[in-house]
């Protein structure tokens, strides 16, 4: 779906009351039943892994509103994204 909406209309979600603007993805490595889709199953290092129906998506590369596009790691850093957040609420 993202990959589909590139570049325009783009895909998007929130995170925090703020729209998060999803830029760079890829298939995460878990498998299975993980939690709740959108949860936040891990914020380190270079991804953001969230919980999907079945597996996960690692989230590479966003954009909060108003703010310049990031990765991952700058995501977790300015705390934009923590382990146990819900996107989409």
């Amino acid at each position: 779906h993202i990959r589909g909406m590139t570049s325009w209309p783009g895909a998007s979600t929130s995170i925090g009351g703020k729209t998060l603007k999803v830029l760079a993805t890829r298939v995460g490595a878990a498998e299975g039943s993980l939690g709740s889709p959108g949860s936040v199953l891990e914020a380190s290092g270079e991804r953001i892994a969230i919980a999907c129906g079945t597996g996960s998506l690692d989230l590479l590369r966003a954009q909060l509103e108003g703010k310049k596009p990031l990765g991952a790691r700058d995501l977790i850093s300015g705390r934009a994204a923590q382990k146990g957040q819900r996107l989409g609420d």
